[in-house]
């Protein structure tokens, strides 16, 4: 994620303000987040600290979003959405789910 930082920093200096450069190299930076979340959750990080940073994830996508949702090709809209989805989804299936049968007898065992 940092050479995206490093990007940012050129295209700053190169082209200031909103551009679709800059949305694609924040789409490669979304990109390389999901893939760290990836990994964090197969070595078994933290909840917190994955759900933390899921979080981040989101509040990175927020700007590119709303730059490309005025675009006339919503292809790069569509890709970060979907990037985005895959941690929400990862949140959500790290979550605990307990189901309650109401219709079970007390006497029955589960």
């Amino acid at each position: 994620m940092d050479h995206c930082d490093e990007w940012f920093k050129l295209t700053e200096s190169l082209f200031p303000g909103r551009s679709y450069s800059r949305a694609m190299i924040e789409f490669e930076k979304i990109n390389a987040a999901v893939s760290l979340m990836i990994w964090m959750q197969a070595t078994w990080k933290p909840t917190a600290e994955i759900n933390l940073f899921i979080g981040e994830i989101n509040k990175m996508g927020m700007e590119p979003v709303n730059m490309l949702k005025d675009e006339e090709d919503q292809s790069l809209n569509n890709m970060t959405k979907q990037t985005l989805m895959v941690a929400v989804e990862s949140r959500e299936a790290g979550k605990t789910r307990v189901l309650i049968n109401q219709w079970a007898d007390e006497d029955e065992e589960w």
